[in-house]
């Protein structure tokens, strides 16, 4: 038997009758929360739904067909729900996860497909939130046609059909990562120093997958520092980064220094299969060296850049790398409007790259952790998108 099939073992018939009935009450919420955010156009609605429809019947095809990759990780959190217990050698930072899963197995009678189906259901709310979080700071300029592109884009990502149809937690970092982004930028559209929304984000994510709190911690510090033209509210914001990085740093392992950054990468490449290298990083200008090679891999894996291994081989992902190339295209030859118009989205893309692209190792891992900053480069390509549509039109019918 595939290992693969071990979380689909023992289902019944009466497994898709609940999984039928929580795909109803996953739709009335999805529904529900189309309209509490406010979607333009009714086609944009369509789309939401008619792409949860079509991953719900991937979980139906899956079981019946065996067709989605392999995915060493799906075992652990497989166990993680039909147990309530954690697996062997579990990282310490899972255990707040853990009780998220108890929570969830006793909500979903343990069915390990409606599970499944919360994942995409997660996944969803975290897409329309990220939707709603450009409309912090900017405007759409042809707002039916940004909505949809960007749905489109956003749904259709290889990536996102991996991992959110095998157990994992990608999709409750997602979900963490938009609703602290999205109230990360109402703290600097509003002047203030945090607010609820920002810590609850903060909190889903130290209970998923801490070290993406670092992410949020040196964005606002980066954001009131550097964006604030009060220097009170300059030194507040810092000082309560600082204190925030403080208290998660506290609760990992983690010492920040290139020698213990460096050991402790080099420790899981040595560990997990699928790496590519290992790095000597005595001094901050090693890591500066590194840098280039590194985040050029974090943003193109599996394509082969510090790796000999043949990308054809890991097909979704190498898809992913495909999808991934045009938006960066188009954000590319679009450089002197987000240089002049979006300059704060750009500036939190970046400390991602920088935090994110810096420190991974793994090639199928770097597809993984990059789904944030997937999400927030498909905004931007499609305001370019929609913006080149409506003057190539234009120009047709001039």
């Amino acid at each position: 038997m595939n290992l693969k099939k071990l979380y689909y073992s023992c289902i019944l018939t009466s497994d898709f009758l609940i999984l039928g009935f929580y795909f109803l009450v996953f739709i009335f919420l999805l529904i529900f929360f189309m309209q509490l955010f406010k979607l333009q156009d009714k086609k944009s609605k369509f789309i939401i739904l008619g792409f949860f429809a079509l991953y719900n019947a991937l979980i139906y095809l899956d079981f019946k067909l065996n067709f989605i990759p392999y995915l060493p990780d799906s075992g652990q959190y497989n166990i993680l729900f039909k147990t309530g217990r954690p697996f062997v050698d579990m990282s310490t930072s899972l255990n707040g996860f853990l009780y998220i899963i108890k929570g969830l197995r006793l909500l979903f009678f343990k069915n390990i497909l409606v599970y499944i189906s919360f994942q995409i259901f997660l996944y969803f709310i975290s897409v329309i939130i990220f939707y709603r979080s450009w409309f912090v700071l900017y405007q759409a300029t042809r707002p039916k046609a940004f909505e949809q592109l960007y749905f489109l884009l956003a749904l259709s990502l290889p990536s996102a059909f991996l991992y959110h149809l095998v157990p994992l937690r990608e999709c409750f970092t997602t979900f963490g990562f938009s609703i602290a982004l999205y109230f990360l930028l109402k703290v600097f559209k509003n002047r203030a120093n945090f607010n609820l929304g920002f810590v609850s984000g903060l909190f889903i994510i130290i209970m998923t997958r801490i070290q993406m709190a670092f992410y949020f911690i040196v964005g606002l510090m980066g954001l009131k520092f550097s964006l604030d033209k009060s220097i009170l509210r300059k030194v507040s914001g810092l000082l309560f980064g600082l204190f925030l990085f403080a208290g998660v740093l506290s609760l990992t392992h983690y010492k920040i220094s290139p020698e213990q950054l460096s050991s402790v990468r080099n420790y899981r490449v040595a560990k997990y299969s699928g790496s590519y290298g290992v790095v000597e990083w005595s001094s901050y200008i090693d890591i500066v060296k590194s840098s280039p090679q590194l985040v050029g891999q974090f943003l193109f894996s599996p394509l082969p850049i510090l790796h000999n291994q043949n990308a054809l081989d890991m097909k979704l992902i190498f898809l992913d790398a495909l999808f991934m190339s045009v938006i960066w295209f188009l954000i590319l030859i679009n450089v002197k409007k987000w240089v002049l118009n979006y300059r704060v989205w750009f500036l939190l893309m970046l400390i991602y790259l920088a935090l994110f692209g810096i420190y991974e190792f793994n090639i199928g891992g770097a597809v993984r952790h990059r789904l944030p900053l997937s999400l927030m480069a498909i905004l931007m390509a499609s305001q370019f998108l929609s913006q080149g549509i409506y003057s190539f039109n234009s120009k047709m019918n001039g």
